[in-house]
């Protein structure tokens, strides 16, 4: 018996914990990771390309689609010209340059001088000169026929003769007596008849109607 009266007891081995058998920790490889996803990428863009072979896809491959819209060609390039090519010059048979081409319009015609002579064309035509107011011829002498031989000048010099006739008094010069608005005229009448002296404005005593009324002296020469 010990000490106290407790009886020893069997001597114990000392207690312990449980060991807990460790698991090895794997190292982690990258390559291992990535290389199932890469692979089936592979697969997958194989299968694409063999299938794209086998029918003839001539469209863009899905893979191409993935980098994006290709580039096409210009509408330009493609459509057909509409415009018939246009044939080349051919010689002139005079030589002096290219013949005319074709253009599909109607001709236009040349000018009618252009045509005879190459020259310019004709100009317009000139206004019609105004009609000569008609002249009265009276004899203001004691030559019997003067007024008849006047009227037949003036007549043949262009200018008509609305009648002829007879002046009583004494006229000092051969003179054209003109109404009003008549004076350019009566400078005409002068100028193809030099005989004519003087130019006055009709008087109220002059008889007879005529715009023009030319006084025939002894001096008409």
């Amino acid at each position: 018996m010990t000490e106290g009266g407790a009886e020893p007891g069997p001597d114990l081995p000392p207690l312990r914990r449980p060991t807990v058998p460790r698991r090895r920790r794997r190292r982690q490889r990258p390559w291992r990771t990535l290389a199932p996803p890469a692979i089936a990428v592979v697969v997958v863009i194989g299968g694409v390309l063999v299938l794209d072979a086998v029918f003839g896809n001539p469209g863009p491959t899905s893979f191409q689609r993935g980098l994006g819209p290709l580039p096409l060609p210009t509408p330009d390039l493609l459509a057909p010209s509409s415009a018939p090519p246009t044939p080349p010059p051919t010689p002139s048979p005079t030589g002096t340059g290219p013949a005319p081409v074709d253009t599909g319009l109607p001709a236009v015609p040349e000018p009618v001088g252009a045509q005879a002579g190459g020259g310019q064309a004709p100009a317009a035509a000139a206004a019609p000169a105004p009609a000569l107011p008609a002249l009265l011829v009276l004899n203001n002498s004691r030559i019997g026929d003067l007024a008849d031989r006047v009227a037949a000048e003036a007549r043949a010099v262009g200018w008509p003769v609305g009648g002829v006739g007879s002046l009583r008094g004494r006229i000092r010069a051969t003179t054209v007596y003109y109404d009003p608005g008549m004076a350019d005229a009566a400078r005409q009448l002068q100028a193809r008849l030099p005989a004519i002296q003087r130019l006055l404005p009709r008087p109220d005593w002059l008889p007879g109607s005529a715009p023009l009324t030319l006084v025939v002296t002894r001096y008409w020469t």
